[in-house]
């Protein structure tokens, strides 16, 4: 990247310094940024820092509220509606990764086996997401009273759902991201699901 960087004809290149940088990567650059005092920040930690470091604004603190497009935010309501479920009272599971980064996917069984407890446990059901890897994997997954498979949806309609949700399953990708902009409290399972309850600040106590 900072060999396209340097390559696009612009006046000025930016990217990470020294200790944040790969491949050096910093000699590439006519402005090394050091987007904080340690390497080991989140990605959203080191973009704002870099921002910072550039001299443009922050982005705000708080967690984020999508604007969905209308059709998008009615497709989420009806299949929450047909479906008996409601904002803010259900578990959404997402079982998908890309084909690049198919190891981090948690075995279907054990999402099955997240939903059944959560229904047991913390008395809330459970909308699976899915993406196009697991389009075939998903679709001998019975619907119960206590599991919902998501339809195939686009981006905007899955970050609704994911927006409405209570708490928030999936494997380290951009869902999970996704739901951690937007205040849903996340979790990346692992192992044997092992829980016992949401706290009072919305968070799954879990340990895997």
């Amino acid at each position: 990247s900072a060999v396209v960087a340097r390559l696009s004809g612009a006046s000025a290149t930016a990217g990470y310094g020294r200790g944040f940088g790969r491949e050096g990567s910093r000699f590439l650059y006519d402005l090394p940024v050091r987007p904080g005092p340690d390497p080991h920040i989140s990605r959203y930690e080191r973009y704002a820092g870099t921002l910072a470091a550039l001299g443009f604004p922050a982005p705000g603190r708080g967690f984020l509220t999508p604007a969905l497009p209308p059709e998008a935010a009615e497709e989420v309501r009806l299949f929450l509606t047909r479906r008996g479920l409601r904002e803010g009272g259900y578990l959404f599971a997402f079982v998908g990764t890309s084909r690049a980064q198919a190891h981090k996917r948690w075995p279907l069984q054990r999402f099955l086996e997240l939903a059944r407890l959560a229904r047991q446990r913390l008395g809330i059901p459970t909308v699976l997401g899915w993406g196009p890897e697991e389009a075939e994997l998903v679709r001998a997954v019975p619907e119960e009273a206590h599991l919902h498979v998501s339809p195939d949806w686009k981006l905007p309609a899955l970050l609704g759902a994911i927006a409405g949700a209570a708490v928030f399953a999936g494997a380290d990708t951009g869902a999970t991201h996704l739901a951690a902009l937007v205040g849903v409290p996340p979790f990346a399972p692992g192992g044997q699901v092992l829980f016992t309850r949401v706290s009072e600040s919305g968070a799954l106590i879990a340990l895997n």
